[in-house]
């Protein structure tokens, strides 16, 4: 998943992303910026993304990525380290995904990220890992319980935009969380 940009250019130091970095004040802001650039890179890897995925404990993943070998990664999207020290979350996460990553911008303290996790650094054009997680492969049920609910949930939001007036969308969305929690 890694490719040259002006976070991985050879001499790019970490200062000089900051100053390029467009990634703006306030915490909205900032996760918008941040999902936006870091889904652009994902998909540039080959990735297909949703946000906001449901997931069966009920939790919902900031952005949510399938690859075309079926590989899962969840990015956690932290727009501060206040944000950080608030989520007590992260680690339920670990159960529903190959590969686990927080997405920052370039200026947040990385030494506050637990060593464990993957990070990727972005603003709202591109993204780049800055340090690979240790992958921990899905187990083949759980793996197919996601891929049917970021299907469903992918289909039944490109429906709404298709038929925004369909009034069965939104009972077909509220049923996604039907798939079993076991898995």
């Amino acid at each position: 998943m890694r490719e040259q940009n002006k976070y991985t250019e050879p001499g790019a130091q970490r200062d000089n992303c900051r100053e390029a970095s467009a990634v703006p004040d306030g915490r909205p802001a900032t996760t918008t910026a941040l999902t936006r650039g870091i889904r652009r890179y994902l998909v540039a890897c080959g990735g297909a993304t949703v946000t906001e995925l449901r997931l069966a404990s009920g939790r919902r993943a900031d952005i949510a990525c399938i690859d075309a070998r079926g590989i899962v990664t969840i990015v956690e999207i932290k727009s501060g380290p206040e944000d950080l020290k608030a989520d007590s979350k992260w680690q339920t996460y670990l159960d529903y995904c190959d590969r686990f990553y927080f997405g920052v911008s370039p200026s947040f303290p990385l030494t506050l990220l637990p060593e464990e996790a993957g990070i990727i650094l972005g603003d709202a054009y591109e993204a780049v890992v800055h340090r690979d997680c240790t992958p921990s492969p899905l187990a083949p049920a759980r793996r197919k319980a996601m891929m049917i609910r970021f299907a469903q949930t992918a289909a039944t939001r490109l429906m709404r935009v298709e038929d925004p007036t369909d009034p069965t969308t939104g009972s077909l969305a509220d049923a996604i969380p039907s798939i079993p929690s076991r898995l």
